[in-house]
């Protein structure tokens, strides 16, 4: 059932979500080049019990603002038929980029975080875990542009939006 509440509520929604993937995007752009390129030589940085950073009090908030934002605009944007594919996609991207991160992170952070010292093993087996977790960043950018096109289409005229067409740029100056 498509009421005017409920479009809004699905272009919030999007909205929300793509400000959420927004600070994703440049969360994991500040941590592929500060925080990661520094641990690899002074794993110290990331241990949170030696004064480090905590990576999870930035990183848990910010999946579970994601995933209620998308469950929000793919519930109440399901009416239409097109922004609900364009949903389903960064639905699925966004899955698949948290799938990817929790298969290659929480092994590796599991021996890593909790020693000061790494064998050359597991430094080079974290090095490899580095240029594998910009994976999931590029499938966050791929949910991102999918959310673009979701909430473009929810405020189409066709989907009940009032966003009115503008002109080529030769006709607004004749």
């Amino acid at each position: 059932m498509h009421t005017p509440t409920r479009r809004r509520l699905a272009i919030a929604g999007a909205y929300a979500d793509l400000v959420v993937c927004c600070l994703h995007i440049g969360a994991s752009f500040y941590e592929h080049v500060v925080i990661n390129t520094a641990w690899t030589y002074n794993p110290l940085v990331i241990e949170s019990e030696q004064s480090g950073v905590d990576r999870s009090l930035f990183w848990v908030p910010i999946q579970v603002c994601a995933a209620l934002s998308l469950t929000v605009a793919l519930f109440a944007g399901w009416y239409d038929r097109t922004a609900r594919r364009w949903l389903l996609f960064a639905a699925l991207s966004y899955v698949a980029a948290c799938l990817w991160m929790f298969v290659c992170w929480v092994p590796v952070r599991a021996v890593v975080e909790k020693r000061s010292e790494l064998l050359l093993a597991e430094l080079q087996s974290a090095r490899i875990w580095l240029m594998a977790s910009v994976l999931s960043t590029v499938l966050v950018l791929v949910s991102t542009w999918t959310l673009y096109h979701a909430a473009l289409r929810l405020e189409s005229p066709a989907a009940g939006g009032s966003r009115r067409k503008l002109r080529p740029l030769g006709v607004a100056f004749r």
